[in-house]
């Protein structure tokens, strides 16, 4: 079985080099062993359920066709389960390490792009690491395809949504007029996006190597986060970026960078999907590019700021036009999207994405999930990528480096719940503000309901 490969799809194939492996990787830790045989039956359940992860990529025969989907005869799941077992003591040392190697090595694309890692001996239980090309769909599909995997405590089975979007509202004469006015609107957000100022020059941007280094934080209790966000009229998603920007602002300081008026940009997926389609594979998604005010030193101040910053972004069209640009790219020859990338990833200093996962505690192939964590990849000449999840009333921040500029990322995740510690020292005590609660949604959510609404008004 054969199948066309769509433009964004092929977008993100061509994005591929040594440098900045296109794949999305992430792991489950469980706090007791994993039974190999039942891992592959669930792993052969996904393979069963979804053709694509059959298939490999069979690069295009002439010049502007488009990559296909072939599926693999004979395919053997097996295959696409490595087993190890961690170094001892089997601490957070051993298995950032193993992460380290294996964020650092591209997909075999001779294959199907995904594999599975289960490594033993990790404080007395397992880890199972999954790496996935972000070709075969983008995160929020990965999320419910893995999610669909799992069950509850319970034993029951997980049901995800996507962010629910507005519908359109309004006369067919109204809606004519708002798509005539939407369209230039898109034009624009896409020319500011390309002729922005760059990024200052920092420890974050330079010259990239082959090396990437993995690091996440301690859990930080969900309800923290939205006491801060209570007080502060402010959402979670808010809270949580400022609180990285801190992160960000501490690792500079003690390298002796003095980052006053210092915007960092970061470019931030933006999911386009409706919910009925979210566990449909393949890559439905925008980017915006907030700039987090790491000169900021005020932690108050930072999040009220991220929250104004993040407000006007939901009236932006950024994530419908960066959509539209990469549809278009996938069709253009590869030097030309790689030189649109590369201008593009010039003006921005990393990639930050935030999912939030299940509330219910999980069950991957019987075993309870203890953490789950992922790290997105980067494009271009952009260095820094930072995720932030949330699973049953946790939340852990991921940071991946490029070893040739940040050989720690331990110290940018560590700062953040240090920054936490410090918010929730300054509103203590303060009267609990009756705005948003913070329902940690994630910022594509809320731009994505903005967008909504601005295409029909």
């Amino acid at each position: 079985m054969s199948e066309r490969m769509s433009n964004v799809d092929g977008a993100w194939l061509r994005m591929e080099q040594p440098t900045n492996p296109m794949m999305i990787t992430g792991f489950f830790t469980f706090a007791s062993g994993v039974d190999e045989a039942r891992v592959l039956d669930t792993l052969r359940s996904l393979v069963g359920d979804y053709e694509r992860f059959r298939q490999r990529v069979v690069a295009p025969r002439r010049p502007f066709a488009s990559p296909r989907w072939e599926t693999v005869d004979n395919f053997d799941v097996a295959q696409h389960l490595d087993r190890d077992k961690l170094p001892a003591p089997g601490s957070d040392v051993e298995l950032r390490a193993a992460v380290d190697q294996l964020i650092s090595t591209p997909l075999d694309l001779a294959r199907p792009p995904w594999q599975a890692h289960l490594l033993h001996g990790y404080r007395g239980g397992s880890v199972l690491v999954f790496r996935l090309h972000h070709c075969i769909a983008d995160g929020i599909a990965l999320l419910h395809v893995l999610m669909s995997l799992c069950e509850t405590i319970e034993g029951k089975p997980l049901s995800l949504t996507a962010p629910t979007r507005p519908r359109g509202t309004g006369s067919a004469l109204r809606r004519a007029v708002s798509a005539m006015t939407f369209v230039p609107r898109c034009v624009g957000s896409f020319a500011q996006l390309v002729f922005r100022t760059s990024d200052a020059q920092t420890a974050f941007r330079g010259p990239l190597s082959t090396r990437k280094r993995a690091s996440w934080s301690a859990p930080l209790p969900l309800e923290d986060v939205k006491r801060v966000g209570r007080a502060l009229d402010c959402t979670v998603n808010d809270v949580l970026m400022a609180a990285v920007g801190g992160a960000l602002r501490d690792y500079l300081a003690t390298r002796g960078t003095v980052p006053d008026r210092l915007d960092l940009t970061t470019t931030i997926p933006v999911n386009l999907r409706p919910m009925e389609r979210a566990g449909k594979l393949g890559n439905r998604f925008g980017l915006v590019s907030p700039r987090i005010p790491v000169g900021e030193s005020d932690p108050v101040e930072r999040v009220k700021e991220m929250h104004r910053r993040v407000g006007a972004l939901k009236k932006s069209t950024q994530a419908v036009a960066t959509f539209a640009a990469l549809t278009g790219l996938g069709s253009m020859a590869p030097t030309v999207q790689r030189a649109f990338i590369r201008l593009l990833s010039s003006k921005t200093t990393g990639v930050m994405t935030n999912v939030p996962g299940p509330r219910e505690r999980l069950r991957f192939a019987g075993a309870e999930v203890d953490r789950i964590m992922f790290w997105v990849p980067a494009s271009g000449t952009v260095g820094l990528g930072v995720s932030i999840f949330s699973y049953a009333g946790e939340v852990t921040i991921g940071v991946v480096t490029d070893a040739a500029l940040v050989e720690d990322p331990d110290a940018v995740a560590a700062a953040v719940p240090r920054q936490l510690e410090v918010l929730l020292a300054r509103v203590e005590g303060q009267r609990t503000s009756s705005g948003s609660d913070g329902d940690g949604r994630a910022i594509g959510d809320e731009v994505v309901a903005g967008v909504g609404k601005l295409a029909q008004s």
